[in-house]
């Protein structure tokens, strides 16, 4: 009984955790052309980031979650490979990376998760003797 008590406890809590809690992750992703030192020779320019070029100062954005769950632009200083021809490969687009899907396809996504642990859960119960 104590044990049985004790796993519907844990479920509740996790299930609590998991539609309550945060709906997604970010992380800073850098530009795959970023480089350090503007002026410097760096070798992930042009389109598949594997040109020779050179490092230029410039400006990147990047989409950052605004205060009503959705998504707005950040732009900040930044170094970009670029090639001889002065274009950059990533033209400064770099974004955050966005774990979840934002929106209805992120919580129906937390969960279908919750509904396939929780069957996992149930099916691993003892079966009594």
């Amino acid at each position: 009984m104590r044990t049985r008590t004790l796993a519907f406890l844990s479920v509740a809590v996790w299930a609590a955790i998991v539609i309550g809690g945060a709906t997604r992750a970010h992380a800073d992703v850098p530009p795959p052309d970023l480089c350090t030192s503007p002026g410097q020779p760096c070798q992930n320019a042009g389109a598949q980031y594997n040109q020779a070029g050179t490092c230029a100062a410039t400006t990147c954005t990047k989409m950052i979650p605004n205060g009503d769950g959705g998504m707005t632009t950040m732009t900040y200083d930044c170094n970009l490979c670029q090639t001889a021809d002065g274009g950059t490969s990533g033209g400064g687009k770099s974004s955050g990376c966005t774990i979840a899907a934002s929106g209805p396809a992120g919580a129906a996504g937390g969960a279908v998760t919750a509904l396939v642990l929780l069957g996992i859960a149930l099916g691993r119960r003892r079966q009594p003797r």
